[in-house]
């Protein structure tokens, strides 16, 4: 108990200033235009007040380091390079702009002279053992303040947490849309090679990974509950494929499907009370639904072959799936029908949406239900490949290219990015275990995500509550 409370205590001392902030922004940045572009950002070197020691110095200069990386990793802000700041447009006196924050900054300057749109100054005032920080942020081409937030930390510890916090606000404040530092991945991984898989989460950028289940058996195919607060899974715990579901806070589990043969490929419905997967029947793997208290299931969709990757638009208006039907595997979409005041579900007005490559699967929805991530076969390089397409199959672009093999797409919450597997970095150039990707919706900046497993498999992502 004692420890918990020390917890809360360190934790509610973070946030202690997290009221006393200012937000100023009054419109907002349409990131979904195909012509924006990243916002060309200057972050100014770090202003320590009241104190020399070196020990606070660098402790500033890392901070920064930090927050550099956190806002780079966003995908929306292009930050702009140290050696291109004239040290005359750190301090430059002229005080022509008297905003909170920047008395001491010519923004004309920052603007005419280094193309910067979005200006970040970060300050830090030392009080005894502990540290004020003050994250002030303004927009330059109307010279309008956007937000400005201080708090109180400890350590560097608590200045990741602070940062990311700043930077989801400020992605906010300018878009409208939360950034994914309160976010998190949810996926299938393996410490070593000959280790069981298990189901884990770690945060956006692969940070604070922990292991969800248990037992010399393997987990696989997560997926999440809206809001994060439940994960539906695959499990051999009994010996064949069962579904099962899992509640994070509490760490309960429930076997919801176990019909002999196949169950796998969970999915929810975009409000929570309908989960969708595959499950054998006379011989074919077709589409079911099941819902609390889970103690029947009701066919949903199949028409010959393996059925699979079942999942809802977001909007709740579509369904897409991987089929057989027609020979080699192919993304389609049907139309929901949901009866009123109910549980119960249909589907009809099957369409087919991909025709190219030779194995197309994993469709993962965009949080606007208007595009559709997936993974292709590309016979003539033998690799499977990133794509996004229109929700009805249209405007088909390749994502990634010639680099090992790339699959299991998932979309950030707010639309921004993608998190996939690839197993690009094995030996000599070769293909390796799979590992945890990320890059923006356009296919820029790719790069893992450091989570320290072995292997990673099927991710998904989402806000929580």
């Amino acid at each position: 108990m004692r420890t918990r409370l020390k917890c809360i205590n360190h934790l509610l001392f973070i946030i202690i200033l997290l009221n006393s902030y200012e937000s100023w922004c009054d419109y907002k940045i349409n990131i979904d235009n195909p012509t924006f572009r990243k916002l060309k950002t200057a972050v100014a070197k770090i202003e320590v007040k009241e104190s020399t020691d070196l020990d606070t110095v660098q402790f500033a200069k890392k901070s920064r380091q930090k927050f550099n990386y956190y806002l780079q990793f966003t995908g929306l802000f292009d930050i702009i390079q140290d050696y291109l700041y004239p040290s005359r447009y750190v301090h430059v006196g002229e005080n022509l702009h008297r905003l909170k924050g920047f008395e001491s900054y010519d923004l004309h300057e920052w603007k005419k002279n280094l193309g910067a749109e979005v200006i970040i100054s970060i300050r830090f005032l030392k009080k005894e053992d502990k540290y004020r920080v003050e994250f002030r942020s303004v927009d330059l081409l109307s010279m309008n303040r956007v937000l400005g937030k201080a708090y109180m930390i400890k350590n560097s510890k608590d200045f990741e947490t602070v940062a990311k916090r700043y930077i989801d606000t400020l992605m906010l404040s300018l878009t409208g849309r939360r950034g994914v530092f309160q976010s998190k991945i949810v996926f299938t991984g393996r410490r070593t090679r000959n280790s069981p898989k298990h189901i884990y989460t770690c945060d956006a950028d692969g940070s604070n990974v922990k292991q969800l289940t248990g037992g010399n058996y393997h987990h696989m195919s997560p997926s999440w509950s809206p809001g994060g607060e439940q994960v539906v899974y695959t499990s051999f715990q009994f010996g064949q494929p069962d579904l099962f579901l899992l509640n994070i806070k509490s760490a309960d589990v429930k076997r919801i499907a176990y019909y002999k043969g196949l169950n796998s490929g969970g999915s929810f419905s975009p409000d929570g009370k309908v989960v969708v997967y595959s499950g054998a029947r006379g011989g074919e793997t077709d589409l079911f639904v099941t819902a609390a208290p889970y103690k029947q299931r009701k066919y949903l969709a199949g028409g010959g072959g393996i059925t699979s990757n079942a999942s809802f638009s977001p909007d709740g208006q579509w369904l897409t799936f991987v089929s057989g039907r027609y020979g080699t595997p192919h993304i389609f979409r049907s139309r929901v029908l949901w009866k009123k005041n109910s549980n119960q579900v249909q589907v009809k007005d099957d369409k087919r949406l991909t025709y190219s490559g030779w194995y197309n699967a994993s469709p993962s929805w965009a949080p606007s239900s208007k595009v559709i991530a997936f993974a292709g076969f590309d016979k003539e390089i033998g690799r499977f490949d990133i794509f996004t397409m229109n929700y009805d199959g249209s405007n088909i672009e390749r994502l990634s290219f010639k680099s090992g093999d790339n699959e299991s797409p998932s979309w950030s919450p707010n639309g921004q990015q993608l998190v996939f597997q690839s197993n690009r970095n094995g030996p000599n150039g070769g293909k390796g275990p799979y590992k945890l990707y990320i890059m923006n919706k356009d296919g820029t900046e790719q790069r893992m995500l450091p989570t320290g497993l072995y292997e990673i498999q099927s991710p998904k992502w989402t806000y929580l509550k």
